[in-house]
């Protein structure tokens, strides 16, 4: 019956101690992925069609591509701890990871500002730069944010959840 399948669903769905289904699907592997794409897709789609940061017409193109490659940079250190982890801890050990992500870094800097034609862009201002990577680091704070609620909700005692089924009561 459906009540059986809502409490099997819930059974099976409990992990480390956390029983709110919201909370624990955002920390099962893939729906944290899927939350953060749909964040940053919304928000590089949404500077394109009303320009939010306020960049000259001449930037604009250039503006979203820049988040939309910043977003998937600062993504890349969530993507390391996709628990409940902080992703400042142990941050220092990954050199790889740092030096890739500096190279992606430097390597758009220069492809946008000083190969802009190359690629159809046009070069970005200094004050559009820094709008732009304040709006993607956003993306961090998001995580961390959430990484923190699931953290303080792990260290609170489940709530026991009984289903009714057949006039019985079932533990979910």
């Amino acid at each position: 019956t459906e009540e059986e399948r809502i409490a099997t669903s819930l059974r099976s769905s409990q992990w480390h101690g956390i029983s709110n289904p919201v909370l624990l699907s955002m920390h099962n592997t893939g729906h944290p992925i899927i939350f953060y794409g749909v964040i940053m897709g919304g928000v590089v789609l949404l500077q394109h069609l009303t320009n939010f940061l306020n960049v000259g017409i001449s930037e604009r193109r250039n503006v979203v591509f820049t988040l939309f490659i910043l977003f998937q940079l600062f993504n890349a250190f969530n993507c390391r701890e996709l628990g409940g982890e902080s992703i400042f801890k142990g941050f220092n050990k990954n050199k790889i990871m740092a030096l890739t992500f500096v190279g992606v870094f430097l390597s758009h800097i220069i492809m946008v500002q000083f190969l802009p034609k190359i690629f159809n862009l046009n070069p970005m201002s200094l004050s559009s730069f820094i709008k732009v990577t304040v709006v993607a680091l956003g993306i961090i704070v998001v995580s961390e944010t959430l990484k923190a609620v699931y953290r303080w909700f792990r260290k609170i005692k489940p709530i026991k959840i009984f289903v009714r089924t057949n006039d019985k009561l079932m533990k979910a």
